[in-house]
């Protein structure tokens, strides 16, 4: 329940935001804006992950994998270093959560599959199929091939978004990819204009309800920066300020094709 958007500009840096809200389920949903709740984690100086959905499941599996990342590592191999944490983080909990009961784990279930009832096998073999942990991470940064960005999906897919030039995940990221797409984003965008596609599309993902108002916001040059509060706050003031003046212009233009309907043009 967020968004989280990254995209690479034509100066070879990349620019992401993320909300702050936090999503809990556990009988009743509880949901808040909390602004040290941070979506954005450093993974090396010039590489961030940035996560979507299970915040437990996500920091799990995030610092799993910030034990086996050693400097000097590309972003593929980070890439594959988090799947790789996050795949051994999935059979944990399916032990735990699927199989525990039955007093198996996966091991000893695939070595005894011959001795089970087949309806009992179906149903705990498809109970493994769907089980996921609920979470999708983008990998974004710089290395010394250029800037990069990956996608960790819900299903465990990876996806590399480098070509595209940008990246959603959670909750908000339909509304963030129509903007992105209405901004015409591009790994060539030049940054002043990526950073204003960037914090649009965030506001546009607030139309999801899920998707908080508080953000951060990061920029990779040669290093990882993420912005202090006063910054971020700037930016989106000023971004909110420039919208209202649209709309002052759109309701004008409104007005004007009307007038034009009535035949009252002057």
């Amino acid at each position: 329940m967020t968004i989280c958007v990254a995209g690479i500009c034509e100066s070879k840096n990349i620019i992401a935001v993320a909300d702050k809200k936090l999503t809990i389920n556990r009988g009743v949903t509880s949901v808040s804006d909390i602004s040290e709740n941070k979506k954005i984690v450093k993974l090396s100086d010039s590489v961030v992950a940035l996560f979507a959905g299970n915040i437990t499941n996500a920091n799990q599996v995030l610092n799993r994998a910030l034990s086996m990342i050693q400097a000097g590592d590309d972003i593929p191999t980070i890439t594959k270093k988090i799947h790789k944490a996050l795949t051994e983080e999935l059979i944990q909990q399916i032990n735990l959560q699927v199989l525990a009961k039955f007093n198996l784990d996966l091991d000893t279930f695939n070595a005894q599959q011959k001795n089970f009832d087949q309806g009992f096998l179906n149903s705990v073999i498809t109970t493994i199929d769907q089980y996921n942990l609920g979470i999708e991470i983008i990998i974004a940064g710089k290395d010394g091939d250029g800037p990069q960005i990956f996608v960790i999906g819900v299903d465990s897919s990876v996806v590399d978004m480098t070509p595209i030039g940008y990246a959603t995940i959670g909750s908000g990221s339909s509304h963030a990819n129509f903007s992105l797409i209405e901004s015409e984003c591009h790994p060539a965008m030049v940054h002043a204009k990526l950073l204003h596609a960037m914090v649009k599309a965030k506001r546009k993902a607030e139309y999801d309800p899920n998707v908080g108002d508080k953000s951060d916001v990061v920029i990779i040059n040669d290093k990882v920066d993420i912005l202090g509060d006063n910054k971020v706050k700037a930016l989106f003031k000023k971004f909110d300020e420039s919208k209202a003046q649209h709309n002052n212009i759109d309701d004008k233009l409104s007005r004007d094709l009307e007038e034009i309907i009535n035949g009252t043009t002057k």
